[in-house]
């Protein structure tokens, strides 16, 4: 089959507008609406951006019956060109979530220490608090009913430092989390004390609290609320132990309501470019299973297709190896439009004729991200495509 241009180009839209129609009314945001063509060859590629560790997936189209070629991209943090485009589809995502709280989590620094395999304290903290946060909204959720979440991680840069620290820069490095939330309203003492339930120590037990307490005060940790039940004679266990979590537990925690002024979209945006400077983990964001509107994540879903091959060659090898004298037209999705026919026995073009360097086995390390506000340029919006994550 033939392919042709289209009769007329159409007019693309800055995906960065909070109401532009690339956000409203387009069927799959943020690809240009224009299709090109090139005969594959290193040379045609110059123009177009890809993932580097994308994998190749042939399908049939079912609307035109017609063979694509199906970039499948790594998805990663690490990766300069998956990153930006996870950025705006989250970001999409959440603004028509339509929040209504933002809160902050904290992490209390003085409760990790080097570990024996080299881990530092700010890893260690990660590690430990991470997988709390999703248990943090389970609870609340019991509490208020619906909670729905969209979480992101940060570090803590110098720049500011917690209120309840008494040491400046104590928590220099150290993570603490971002949350969006769709629920009713949540009293800012009792997120506190559920959160430093989950963050404080182990309980020392009614005979070695009077020692441990003296313990945290010598690291210059708020006690009062311990030594005054320290000092009755009959104290209830969970008022002990409330105030233990009060103590060991994390400092800071912030809840606030989102109103009309505050952008979603642009707020989410801010965090997520700073992703570049979480290096423990490749998994930066998580969310509710509800938090997303269905009719959203629509729009970013493709039509079911039929596979054809699967192959784990990068796509644009594929097309130079298979199609390198005939004329393919690549789609405004990122996906190509196959030719009928190879070419014969084909060739074997190697990676780096691409300038691209050879996939491999372990993470790629965290890339910093261009990422601005006003959009990106035409060479990085080029070819934008990624799965629905």
């Amino acid at each position: 089959m033939e392919c042709q241009p289209p009769p007329a180009a159409v007019a693309t839209y800055d995906a960065f507008a909070d109401h532009s129609p690339a956000i409203d009314q387009a069927d799959r945001p943020f690809a240009p609406a224009t299709r090109r063509f090139l005969t594959p060859n290193p040379a045609t590629f110059h123009n177009y951006t890809c993932c580097p560790w994308a994998t190749s997936r042939i399908v049939i189209d079912p609307e035109t019956n017609a063979k694509q070629l199906c970039p499948v991209t790594c998805k990663r943090w690490g990766c300069s060109f998956c990153a930006p485009r996870k950025i705006r589809k989250l970001a999409f995502l959440t603004n028509g979530a339509q929040p209504n709280r933002w809160i902050r989590l904290g992490v209390q620094p003085a409760n990790y220490r080097p570990g024996e395999n080299g881990e530092s304290p700010a890893e260690m903290a990660w590690r430990d608090t991470s997988p709390k946060v999703p248990e943090l909204f389970r609870k609340l959720k019991e509490l208020v009913g619906e909670c729905e979440y969209l979480r992101v991680a940060e570090l803590h840069n110098g720049t500011t430092r917690y209120q309840e620290l008494d040491e400046p820069g104590q928590a220099l490095g150290f993570p603490h989390y971002h949350a969006l939330l769709r629920s009713r309203f949540i009293e800012q003492p009792v997120l506190s004390q559920i959160w430093a339930h989950y963050t404080a120590l182990p309980f020392p037990g009614v005979d070695a609290l009077p020692a441990a307490t003296a313990g945290l005060k010598a690291e210059g940790r708020n006690t009062r609320k311990l030594e005054s039940l320290l000092k009755k004679p009959k104290p209830k266990l969970q008022n002990l132990k409330d105030a233990w979590d009060n103590a060991s537990g994390a400092p800071v925690v912030w809840i606030a309501k989102i109103d009309q002024t505050f952008s979603s979209f642009r707020y989410l945006t801010k965090y997520l470019t700073k992703l570049h400077r979480l290096e423990w983990t490749d998994r930066h964001v998580s969310y509710s299973r509800g938090f997303f509107r269905a009719e959203d994540l629509e729009k970013l879903a493709y039509p079911e297709r039929q596979l054809v091959e699967v192959s784990d060659v990068h796509p644009w090898k594929l097309l130079t190896d298979r199609y390198g004298w005939q004329s393919v037209a690549a789609n405004p999705d990122g996906t190509f439009l196959l030719p009928d026919e190879t070419d014969g026995e084909g060739s074997d073009v190697p990676m780096s004729a691409f300038g691209l360097r050879i996939p491999e086995k372990q993470e790629p390390e965290p890339t910093t991200i261009q990422t601005s506000l006003p959009g990106l340029s035409p060479r990085e919006i080029e070819g934008w495509y990624d799965q629905p994550f």
